[in-house]
């Protein structure tokens, strides 16, 4: 089961997220220096395991104003051999990022359903708060038009110590076994990773419990999976 590390970018600076209440997020502290510099988060992230793939969450893109590229292509010229997966709001990379950025798109940026054209590798992000779903009711009755890959995010768990919602990742799984399938929102250690991973869920998107030091190492393999 893979684990990718979650940076959310906000005004130049990596933020703490929790429960998905972005008014309120404040640079991330304790934790890679303590003056929430991205750089300094995901080298802080890779001290703990050569993580391949790190997620981006662009805020100011998410909250209707001009995605923040300058800072990403900072990123992702100091992180040679790392793949990024960034959710900016349906904005597509530049062409320069090709092969270098997943485009995440999340149903929550997406009110009238799946967009008319979207990038072939994209990865969908389908958005709850709790059990409320963050986007066009149609877009559940549109399973055929999903891509391989999708993001159960539920942004009520996240930075909270709630636990993931295993019965919805659980209902997810068993609707649509052929997808590659990651959670985000909610984990706490190494219980709920292990939970999980019985699951059968691909991945897992994390922050909260990899900066503070809830994932013994001996659980992480060299390259970030758990194991």
């Amino acid at each position: 089961m893979e684990i990718i590390p979650v940076i959310d970018l906000l005004e130049g600076l990596a933020v703490h997220a929790r429960l998905g209440q972005r008014h309120l997020y404040r640079p991330i502290e304790q934790f890679g220096g303590g003056r929430g510099n991205p750089r300094d988060v995901i080298s802080a992230y890779r001290e703990l395991a050569d993580f391949h793939t790190f997620y981006l969450a662009d805020l100011n893109a998410l909250s209707g104003r001009t995605p923040q590229w300058k800072l990403v292509e900072s990123l992702v010229s100091c992180f040679s051999g790392t793949t990024f997966w960034m959710d900016a709001a349906c904005h597509a990379p530049p062409p320069e990022f090709s092969g270098r950025i997943t485009p995440v798109i999340g149903s929550e940026s997406l009110p009238g359903g799946m967009p008319q054209v979207c990038p072939a590798d994209f990865i969908l992000s389908l958005d709850f708060r709790g059990g409320e779903f963050l986007g066009h009711p149609a877009l559940l009755e549109q399973p055929e038009e999903w891509p391989d890959r999708l993001i159960l995010m539920n942004l009520a768990r996240v930075g909270s110590n709630l636990g993931p919602d295993l019965d919805q990742i659980g209902a997810l799984l068993d609707a649509h076994p052929k997808r590659r399938i990651y959670a985000a929102g909610g984990v706490r250690g190494a219980s709920d990773l292990l939970d999980l991973a019985r699951s059968g869920v691909h991945g897992v998107l994390m922050a909260t419990a990899l900066q503070r030091g809830l994932i013994p190492r001996g659980l992480l393999s060299r390259t970030g999976n758990f194991s």
